[in-house]
């Protein structure tokens, strides 16, 4: 069986073949109807293949065109999740930002839409950091210790846990944001006596991984995480000399890691030799945090 390997981002999905440990680029296909019926063709013509999915979610848009092909939960949670990005990124987010800031005692609309629909944890994204520091202090609830925000103002916050890695502060040198956290739920179930039983639990957010590992291992789809560390990307671009140093003494290494030696770790996950590497986190930075 020939191995496939599918690169999908926001603007078209992208098709390789394994070709003596090599990728070989096969095709292109855009969003539009034209690159679909292109695609279905291609699926055609390799039906026998066995095909490896990564996806750049960076930014989620693309996942709304997916929603009427899905069923059951995974219908429920795309939905969830589109709402709430909805909220944060859209005219009602930015008018309670900028137009008509609200008390820092407030809960953000975007945040209330996002605990009524369930949401246990979340991450932070541009919309969090594009409105200054003090926002990003009334978005964590307060406390946050850096130049120019009162660390001791007490805000609502987003209501539930928000983790984001590799944010340190300037001032303390620490995280200005935790990079996990551990969630206490009650699972509820059935003894073989018909009785309830309740189990008090511990969840990581990293769990995810975990979960859809055993949940689509039987259906032959594996699940893995790269957790990397600093990577010199257009991102750092800003950054002033100092603070890069700074970050490459953080790392065993003592220097940032590269795009590419991200990509060889997907590509791996990806190939045949990764067959039997299931619900595994891989972390790729240098060492940061032996």
């Amino acid at each position: 069986m020939s191995s496939r390997l599918l690169y999908l981002n926001t603007h078209h999905l992208s098709a390789f073949a394994w070709q003596g440990g090599r990728l070989q680029p096969e095709g292109i296909f855009a969003g539009d109807d034209e690159g679909l019926g292109q695609f279905a063709a291609y699926l055609a013509d390799h039906r026998g293949s066995q095909f490896s999915l990564i996806a750049n979610v960076a930014e989620e848009s693309h996942l709304q065109e997916l929603i009427p092909f899905l069923r059951g939960n995974d219908r429920q949670a795309l939905i969830a999740r589109r709402i709430g990005q909805h909220f944060q990124g859209t005219a009602l987010a930015d008018y309670e930002a900028t137009v008509s800031p609200i008390p820092c005692t407030q809960q953000l609309s975007m945040y209330k839409a996002m605990g009524a629909l369930g949401f246990d944890a979340g991450t932070l994204g541009n919309h969090e950091f594009n409105y200054g520091l003090p926002f990003l202090n009334q978005v964590l609830g307060g406390g946050l210790d850096v130049d120019g925000v009162d660390a001791t103002k007490k805000c609502a916050g987003a209501g539930y846990p928000a983790v984001l890695a590799n944010v340190y502060s300037n001032k303390t040198k620490k995280p200005l944001v935790q990079p996990y956290t551990l969630l206490e739920r009650t699972l509820v179930a059935k003894g073989t006596d018909g009785k309830e039983v309740k189990l008090p639990i511990k969840i990581g957010v990293i769990g995810f991984t975990k979960t859809w590992s055993r949940e689509l291992g039987p259906k032959g789809v594996r699940v893995n995480a790269v957790a990397p560390g600093f990577i010199m990307t257009h991102i750092l671009d800003t950054i002033p000399d100092k603070v890069l140093d700074d970050m490459k003494h953080r790392v065993p290494l003592h220097r940032l890691g590269t795009p590419e030696e991200i990509a060889n770790v997907y590509c791996f996950l990806a190939s045949d030799e990764a067959s039997y590497v299931n619900g595994a986190v891989i972390e790729v930075s240098g060492g940061m945090t032996v």
